[in-house]
C-alpha cells in the first residue's frame, strides 16, 4: 500500500524550452543533494527506462483511449519508493520541457498537465519558465534548424503564423498554462519567471527557488549556457538540411520518432526505426557545416524583418502578457513584454 504519511514533497519543472532549461537540469536539479531527480537533463537520462518510456512518449503522444494511467501511476510510485528511501532526499521530481509545451506530434498540452497531476499529486511544487515571446521564437528557430529544418526565418515565421492554432505559436500563451497548472496543483504551488530574470539575477533566482521547494540554500551559480552558437554555423546547417532532408526537415516523420526516442519506439513497438534517423546524414551535415561555416565568404543566418507576420504577432503577443500581468507578479514592463515600441523580433 502507498503510505500517504511518508511520501516526501514533490517538485516538477515543465519548462518552457530554450529558457535556462538545461542549465537548471545539469547544474540544479541534479546537483542539489537534498533533491531526488527522476529525469530529464540532457540526453536520456532517466531514473530508470519505465519512467523515461512514460514521460518521454506515452504521456506526450498517447490519445486518451490508449493512455494507461494505471501503468504510469504505477511505475511512478515504484521510483518516488526508491528515491525516497534515501534519508538524504528532502524533495522528489522530474523536469521536461515537452509537458508544458507542444510540437506537432504531441497531445494538447493540457491532457498532459492532467496526466503528469495525476502520477505527481496535488502538492506538487511546480516551476515554470517563460521568455519573451518573439525572443522565443528566434532561439526555437534556430534549435530547429539543428532538428533538421530548412526554412529560412520567413519561412518559419509565415509557417509559424499560417498555423497559429495547431502550432506552439498557441502555446506563447502564458497565462493559459500557468492557469491550468495552478488549477491543477494550486496557486501557491506554481512558481512562474521569467527567463530574462534568471540570466539577470541567477543567485536571486536559486535562492528563491529553493525556498519554494522548501531546501537547504546550496547552490547560488548557474553555468553561463545562454551563447548562441556562431550564425554562419547555423544558415550553413540550414542549406545543408534543404539539399539532405532530415530530422524534422523530412517529410512525414515528425519529431518524436527521432533522435533521442527511437530507441523506445523499438522496444514498445518492435519496429526497428533507426533506418528512419538519418544518423549518418545528421552526422554528416554538422561536420560539412562546420568546414563551409569556417569559410570566410561563408553567409550569416538572416533575420532581415517580415512586418506582415512580425507586427501582428507582436501585438498579440502584448495583448496576452497583459492578461498575463494581471495575474502574476513579474516585472513585466521593464522587460519590455508590454511595450509595442521595444525591440520586437529585432
Amino acid at each position: 500500500m502507498w503510505n500517504l504519511n511518508k511520501m516526501k514533497p514533490r517538485y516538477l519543472h515543465i519548462g518552457y524550452p530554450k529558457c535556462a532549461s538545461t542549465a537548471l537540469q545539469q547544474c540544479f536539479f541534479q546537483c542539489h543533494p537534498q533533491l531526488s531527480h527522476l529525469g530529464i537533463s540532457q540526453g536520456p537520462t532517466f531514473h530508470n527506462h519505465g519512467v523515461r518510456l512514460i514521460l518521454e512518449h506515452d504521456i506526450r503522444t498517447h490519445r486518451e483511449d490508449a493512455y494507461d494511467s494505471l501503468r504510469a501511476k504505477r511505475v511512478f510510485d515504484h521510483a518516488f519508493l526508491e528515491c525516497e528511501a534515501d534519508k538524504k532526499t528532502r524533495c522528489v521530481g522530474l523536469s521536461h520541457e515537452r509537458i508544458g509545451f507542444s510540437m506537432s506530434d504531441d497531445i494538447d498540452p493540457s491532457i498532459k498537465a492532467k496526466r503528469i497531476h495525476a502520477i505527481m499529486g496535488d502538492n506538487t511544487k511546480v516551476l515554470i519558465v517563460i521568455r519573451r515571446q518573439d525572443r522565443w521564437l528566434k532561439s526555437m528557430f534556430k534549435q530547429m534548424i539543428f532538428m533538421g529544418m530548412g526554412y529560412d526565418w520567413h519561412e518559419f515565421l509565415d509557417w509559424m503564423w499560417q498555423s497559429k492554432h495547431q502550432s506552439f505559436y498557441a502555446d506563447l500563451n502564458f497565462l493559459k498554462r500557468i492557469s491550468t497548472y495552478r488549477d491543477l496543483f494550486g496557486r501557491d504551488n506554481v512558481m512562474i519567471v521569467t527567463q530574462e530574470m534568471i540570466k539577470m539575477q541567477p543567485k536571486a533566482f536559486l535562492i528563491t527557488l529553493q525556498k519554494f521547494l522548501n531546501i537547504d540554500i546550496l547552490i547560488t551559480e548557474l553555468p553561463k549556457r545562454w551563447e548562441s552558437p556562431d550564425s554562419r554555423l547555423i544558415e550553413a546547417t540550414r542549406r545543408l538540411n534543404l539539399r539532405y532532408p532530415n530530422g524534422v526537415g523530412a517529410i512525414g516523420f515528425p519529431p518524436s520518432l527521432r533522435e533521442r526516442y527511437s530507441d523506445l519506439m523499438d522496444k514498445k513497438s518492435g519496429m526497428h526505426l533507426e533506418a528512419y534517423m538519418e544518423r549518418e546524414v545528421i552526422n554528416a551535415i554538422g561536420k560539412v557545416s562546420e568546414q563551409q561555416a569556417n569559410r570566410p565568404s561563408a553567409p550569416k543566418l538572416n533575420f532581415n524583418p517580415h512586418p506582415e507576420v512580425t507586427n501582428a504577432a507582436r501585438d498579440e503577443f502584448i495583448a496576452w502578457n497583459e492578461e498575463l500581468a494581471k495575474e502574476v507578479r513579474l516585472p513585466l514592463g521593464k522587460l519590455g513584454y508590454l511595450d509595442p515600441n521595444a525591440d520586437w523580433f529585432v
